[in-house]
């Protein structure tokens, strides 16, 4: 029985993941037809976006950081 549901939950993200990639790849094919290129220039971004671009960099570097020194995968 909890190997069923295990199946089922992987196989669940497996397809959110998959229809995650498949929707960010239609973007960026849409935004290159319309613009020539795949991301908006820095200058056309507001400043609410690139605090949120600038703040999910900083968030990703903490957590890889805090992946190798302080978790169960620390060496």
């Amino acid at each position: 029985m909890c190997m069923d549901i295990e199946i089922i939950i992987g196989v669940v993200v497996l397809a959110f993941f998959g229809l995650d990639i498949f929707t960010l790849r239609y973007v960026f094919k849409e935004n290159k037809a319309k613009t020539g290129r795949f991301f908006p220039s820095w200058d056309s971004m507001s400043t609410l976006r690139k605090a949120n671009t600038v703040g999910l960099l900083i968030l990703v570097i903490v957590m890889f950081y805090w992946l190798y020194n302080y978790s169960i995968l620390a060496p």
